[in-house]
C-alpha cells in the first residue's frame, strides 16, 4: 500500500508542474503579437520560431462550411482544427466569412459565380442578416472560453 501511495505522489509531482507550465505558456501566448497564416502546415516548427497565433485559411470559418443548411450546424472541422492548434499551444484568430450557398441563392443569383469544390458560389453580403447574426453568435459562443456552450475541451480563450 505504501508503494502505491508513493508512486501516486511521484506521478502527481511530475504531472502537476508540467500541466501548470503548459497552461502558463498558453496564457502567456495571449500577449504575443507573433503568429502565422496558417501555422497548421508545421505547428511544431512554427512554435519553435516563437509563434503563438494561428490564422487558418478563410474557408474554415466560412458560414456555409459550418451551417451547410439553414439551422444545421456542424462544428466538427473547426473543433478539430482548434484542438490541434491548442495541442501545440496556439491561439486561433478566425476570419469569419459571411457566405453560405443557401443564403446567397436568396438574393445574389445575378452575381458572377466562383467555382469551388462545393459548386458555384457567390460572394455577396448575407441576404438573411438574422440567420447570419445567429450563426456568428453561435460561432463566437462556441469558442469564447466563457464555459457556456463552448467547444468540449476548449482551453481558455482562443
Amino acid at each position: 500500500m505504501r508503494r502505491i501511495l508513493a508512486l501516486l505522489i511521484v506521478i502527481l509531482f511530475l504531472w502537476v508542474p508540467a500541466t501548470l507550465a503548459s497552461e502558463i505558456e498558453f496564457q502567456e501566448g495571449l500577449s504575443s503579437f507573433f503568429g502565422f497564416m496558417p501555422a497548421e502546415f508545421d505547428f511544431e516548427h512554427t512554435k519553435e520560431a516563437g509563434g503563438y497565433w494561428d490564422r487558418p485559411f478563410f474557408e474554415l470559418f466560412e458560414w456555409g462550411m459550418i451551417e451547410s443548411k439553414e439551422g444545421w450546424f456542424d462544428f466538427r472541422m473547426t473543433d478539430e482544427y482548434v484542438r490541434r492548434a491548442q495541442r501545440y499551444g496556439f491561439h486561433t484568430l478566425a476570419n469569419i466569412q459571411p457566405f453560405a450557398h443557401w443564403d446567397q441563392d436568396l438574393c445574389h443569383s445575378n452575381l458572377p459565380g466562383i467555382k469551388s469544390p462545393r459548386g458555384r458560389q457567390t460572394k455577396g453580403k448575407p441576404c438573411n442578416i438574422d440567420a447570419y447574426k445567429s450563426f456568428v453568435i453561435r460561432l463566437v459562443e462556441r469558442y469564447d472560453g466563457d464555459g457556456r456552450d463552448d467547444m468540449p475541451g476548449l482551453r481558455g480563450i482562443l
